[in-house]
């Protein structure tokens, strides 16, 4: 299946498929914009391109929810290795997601089925491309770092201890009461 291809949620022939591929990152417009994004904000800001050239590799199913109900069970795991900023030291760090995928197509929520989240799309088909895309970027941690704390190199601030405090309203106290 190609990614500018849909998944329908109508009944087809073409149900109970499995949908395998592997693709560059590149071909995901969102992704890269925000990776993008993303490496501004690094110390050592990853000006490469090989980081679009990582595939994006998918497996999943699509079969019928209802054989009465306009739903579509897509099922299996998206994996993709990604290049973000730690949020503690600003480096760029690779980071290998496995996503599992377990959600339902519909056009209106009629019913839950366990295991399973429901998404509601307005059409009656969704665009491949379209649907990983939002499957990795719900699954973006919100604050990333490294895995390991080790391999992590936050730059500690410890105030001068010699240097007595200044308390800007220290003397406001006294002031309140030489004035009553």
């Amino acid at each position: 299946m190609k990614l500018s291809d849909s998944i329908s949620i109508k009944p087809s022939l073409n149900d109970n498929q499995r949908i395998k591929g592997e693709y560059k990152i590149d071909n995901f417009e969102k992704i890269v914009r925000l990776i993008q994004k993303d490496h501004l904000n690094a110390r050592d800001f990853k000006d490469s391109r090989d980081w679009l050239k990582e595939k994006v590799r998918i497996d999943l199913k699509q079969e019928i929810a209802d054989l009465n109900s306009d739903e579509k069970k897509i099922s299996g795991s998206v994996k993709i290795k990604l290049y973000l900023t730690c949020q503690n030291c600003l480096c760029i760090v690779e980071s290998n997601l496995k996503i599992p995928v377990s959600i339902i197509l519909c056009k209106k929520s009629k019913k839950v089925i366990k295991g399973y989240e429901i998404w509601e799309i307005y059409e009656e088909k969704i665009k491949l491309n379209d649907l990983i895309e939002e499957l990795i970027i719900i699954s973006l941690p919100l604050y990333f770092k490294h895995e390991r704390s080790e391999d992590c190199i936050v730059y500690d601030y410890e105030p001068e201890s010699d240097r007595t405090k200044t308390l800007p309203f220290a003397n406001l106290k006294n002031q309140l009461n030489n004035d009553e």
